[in-house]
């Protein structure tokens, strides 16, 4: 066993990370197909949480202990506390297209995305 961590680490550390048990194609190869999509919802994430976290925190900010500092206090307490797969689970129920449950969300890949 020891050994085959061995082996398994250095093969990591050069770029071979395996063969995907599906595809049968190399690991690397997947994952880079995957990156632009990965990208591109990371900036998407990012700019959507600085658009709304940066005025909303201002004005909290502002009001102090008001109404809407508390609002804004525990809407953030609950992103932070609420694991990520949860709240992605009840944006894709709250926002994709067909939320009555009549057709699956969209994905990068789908007719949609192409135009």
């Amino acid at each position: 066993m020891p050994v085959q961590i061995v082996k398994y680490l250095g093969a990591v550390a050069q770029g071979d990370l395996g063969t995907d048990l599906r595809s049968r194609r190399p690991v690397s190869e997947v994952l880079m197909a995957h990156l632009p999509h990965t990208v591109q919802l990371i900036t998407a994430a990012m700019l959507l949480a600085a658009d709304l976290g940066i005025p909303l925190g201002w004005l909290a900010a502002a009001r102090r202990n008001g109404l809407f500092d508390r609002l804004i206090g525990v809407l953030s307490v609950s992103g932070i506390a609420v694991p990520s797969v949860t709240i992605a689970i009840y944006g894709m129920l709250l926002f994709h297209p067909g939320w009555a449950g009549c057709r699956p969300s969209a994905s990068a890949g789908s007719a949609i995305w192409r135009g």
